[in-house]
């Protein structure tokens, strides 16, 4: 086998020679190709671009992965730091091609197309004509000037492009920045999966300095003076005086690395770093400094003072990772989820479809939401819940919100472990009365009835019940405007068939319902996969809901698993839907209907 794959590299590498050959190009030795690790295979070009007399000469070489990855080009000649023009990163190393470009692995002749694009990105660069995406790719060359792993990440709202006073919490090795006091804290409590509101956090002023314009490397500041020099010439028409006086705010703390936010309106999405000072003015920079900058100044300082004593301080660059909301949601471009950051829905019933409409409400932009369930989380459940083993024996409801509090750490997430009908003083009602949308996963009549009851006397917000029918071969999203009747129309409401749907999408030869070893314990079997297209259904009627600036009227949404599936499980579409809305074939779609008050007609 070994041999085998040495003889394709032996092929590849003498396929690639002949290619090459026309450019002149040279084999590299085998001692050569030792600076080239994790490579088989390189060659030497000269390229016809004359750079201070002398010609412009590359490396080429083949990754051990080649053809799976592309091949490496290196600026070989002239020997020039990185930063020197865009797209040249250390050791050298070109950056042509970005990694969304396609070639075909089995014909390397692109390998011709490579080459002549290296030329023309070093003829321009070394030209200067390239400049522009030293701005364009700003975060890029920032990471040469970001000389530690120091961890630094921010929550602040971008989108406000104005300069202003924000807080930071300096964790060991980790600081986080935030709008408003109360937003880091619920952020820092919910990103560490904390279930206590813990508010014991040291939290210290700092500063978000908002710029039109990226700094070129040759720009890059490295003392206070310097940044400031680059703020006051920013097309933003900074206003200095504020800014000064919120710096000695940031640096007057007991901190050994003070820091704060620039951020800038890049052509291709806002960006965000960090400056981070060599020190406070409330501590030494060093052993062989004995005073601080702030000595003789008990308490107040003149921000002239203070600028006189810092403008020589060392400033370092720092990377930031953004945690907002904007970012999260879409990389900015994802206006539609800001939108849904401020609608608050309940969800009542946290099983296999409420848990997973959570979720995806969450990922969809939606921050907050109200959870109620009253029950534990067996170990029969994580084959197609959202939570899995280690949450076993605990309370579905609080269990959810710790994962999905950490796993979006800006939502607000209420857990209680139950629902209280007609309690007008308790939680069920406050979160009821303050939804916009109410949503039952329960698939219990009594609670649903109770919902209904309530939505009718408070004038609640529109209901959305969800459920399956067995074995999950048909799911179902009906949408219940207050007064509509929508959901109760489609049930039975009396006799001893009280609950159940009047016209099923699905019959069975036999009951499908399992019995447990316990008293009254019963279960309807089916798996995760049955269930995805109801969440989807589910959550799509959600948003559907959200995004209209009318009320929408009664829906009645259903998914039909396939037929091939259903008939293995020894059941059939029920003869009693094909006579009234006809035949779903083979399955595996999804039919909607509206409600006019007095019949369902199909969409």
């Amino acid at each position: 086998m070994v041999a085998a794959d040495m003889h394709n590299l032996t092929d590849i590498a003498d396929e690639i020679d002949t290619l090459l050959a026309p450019f002149g190009a040279r084999k590299l030795s085998t001692v050569e190709m030792n600076s080239h690790r994790g490579n088989f295979s390189g060659w030497e070009i000269e390229l016809e671009i004359i750079h201070d007399n002398e010609p412009v000469i590359i490396d080429l070489v083949l990754p051990n992965s080649f053809p799976a990855v592309l091949p490496d080009i290196f600026l070989k000649r002239p020997k020039l730091m990185e930063l020197s023009f865009p797209h040249l990163e250390s050791n050298g190393k070109l950056c042509i091609w970005d990694n969304m470009t396609c070639v075909n692995p089995k014909d390397p002749s692109f390998i011709v197309e490579l080459l002549e694009d290296t030329a023309l990105l070093i003829k321009d660069g070394l030209n200067g004509a390239l400049d522009q995406d030293f701005h364009n790719e700003f975060t890029s060359y920032w990471n040469y000037h970001n000389k530690t792993g120091n961890f630094k990440r921010s929550i602040c709202d971008l989108q406000c492009k104005r300069t202003r006073r924000i807080f930071v919490n300096y964790s060991k090795g980790q600081h986080t920045f935030g709008d408003n006091e109360n937003i880091l804290i619920s952020f820092l409590n919910n990103i560490s999966s904390n279930n206590i509101d813990f508010t014991g956090y040291t939290l210290e002023k700092s500063l978000l300095i908002c710029l039109n314009d990226t700094w070129l490397p040759s720009q890059f500041p490295n003392t206070i003076q310097e940044l400031l020099q680059l703020v006051k010439a920013d097309s933003s028409n900074q206003k200095m005086s504020y800014i000064e006086r919120e710096l000695l705010n940031t640096i007057n703390v007991n901190q050994a690395y003070p820091s704060l936010l620039v951020s800038f309106n890049t052509p291709n999405n806002t960006c965000v770093i960090s400056i981070e000072f060599e020190s406070s003015i409330n501590k030494r920079k060093s052993q062989y400094h004995k005073v601080t900058a702030k000595h003789g100044f008990n308490q107040t300082m003149p921000v002239e003072a203070f600028l006189a004593r810092v403008s020589n301080f060392k400033i370092f660059g720092r990377n930031v990772t953004r945690h907002d909301q904007s970012w999260i949601m879409g990389r900015d471009h994802n206006t539609e989820a800001m939108w849904l950051s401020d609608e608050v829905i309940t969800i009542i019933g946290c099983g296999s479809v409420g848990a997973a409409t959570a979720r995806l409400l969450l990922q969809s932009g939606v921050m907050n939401l109200n959870l109620f369930d009253g029950e534990l989380l067996g170990t029969e459940n994580p084959s197609r819940h959202l939570l899995g083993c280690s949450s076993a024996g605990l309370s579905k409801t609080e269990e959810l919100a710790k994962r999905l509090r950490a796993d979006f750490p800006l939502s607000k997430i209420n857990a209680y472990k139950a629902w209280t009908a007609y309690d007008e003083q308790g939680v069920s009602f406050t979160a009821l009365e303050n939804s916009e949308i109410i949503v039952s996963c329960t698939a219990d009549w009594l609670t649903d009835q109770a919902l209904i009851d309530m939505q009718t006397q408070h004038n609640f917000g529109p209901i959305v019940f969800s459920f399956v029918e067995p074995h999950a071969m048909a799911g179902h999203v009906i949408v219940n405007p207050e007064g509509s009747n929508a959901f109760n129309s489609l049930h039975i409401v009396d006799t001893n068939r009280v609950g159940q749907l009047i016209v099923p999408a699905t019959q069975w030869q036999e009951s499908t319902i399992r019995k447990v070893p316990a008293c009254a314990g019963s279960f309807q079997p089916y798996g995760v996969v049955s269930l995805i297209h109801t969440q989807s259904m589910l959550v799509e009627t959600i948003l559907e809901h959200l995004n209209s600036k009318e009320l929408l009227p009664p829906t009645h949404s259903v998914w039909f698993e396939s037929t091939e599936k259903l008939n293995l499980l020894n059941g059939e579409w029920s003869d009693s839907w094909i006579n009234e809305y006809g035949s779903p074939g083979d399955g595996k779609c999804q039919k909607r209907f509206a409600y006019d008050g007095t019949h369902w007609i199909k969409q």
